[in-house]
């Protein structure tokens, strides 16, 4: 009786799980160290159309993401609507940071006369995330995030215009109506 007791163990702690990483949502913000005369995230950037010199813009923003060993993804969008074909200006992936630092000074250039071939108020949006939903055939489908949240967004304002003469000043108002 007493031998089939002694033979077995008792377990009481609970075998802990390993630890799921967690996928936190990239976020995009200004990079404050960009170059003089370069787009930013804090103000318009003013295009004079009329200057043959003008071939293309360079957009600097800081990707930060907790998740430092995780490749992202960009796509580069100007003047999206609804209803538009879903086609990038852009894309591409952005490498996992080498540092632990969360922070990836992150640049791209546009053609400044083939993209903003309208003299208006023009907005390009900056899209980050570990994976977009590239395979779903909906309008707004390739612009979404694989899931949900996994989503940083930053929008830059390009005021196209052409100098008659009397100077530039910008009319675009990014947080209203543009005219």
């Amino acid at each position: 009786m007493f031998a089939s007791l002694s033979t077995g163990c008792l377990v009481t702690d609970p075998i802990p799980e390993p630890e799921q990483e967690i996928n936190y949502p990239p976020s995009v913000v200004a990079d404050r160290s960009a170059p003089e005369g370069t787009a930013s995230l804090e103000s318009v950037s003013i295009l004079d159309r009329s200057d043959p010199e003008v071939g293309s813009i360079t957009f600097h923003a800081i990707i930060r993401d907790p998740n430092v060993d995780q490749a992202l993804r960009y796509q580069i969008w100007v003047d999206y609507a609804d209803g538009m074909p879903p086609l990038p200006e852009d894309f591409g992936d952005i490498p996992p940071t080498s540092t632990r630092d969360f922070e990836r000074p992150f640049s791209f250039t546009i053609d400044a006369l083939g993209s903003f071939d309208a003299p208006n108020c023009h907005k390009v949006e900056l899209r980050v995330s570990s994976a977009f939903r590239g395979d779903i055939p909906t309008p707004d489908g390739i612009r979404q995030p694989d899931e949900e949240g996994d989503l940083g967004v930053g929008v830059f304002f390009v005021d196209a215009q052409l100098d008659t003469g009397g100077g530039l000043a910008t009319s675009c108002n990014p947080g209203g109506t543009n005219e």
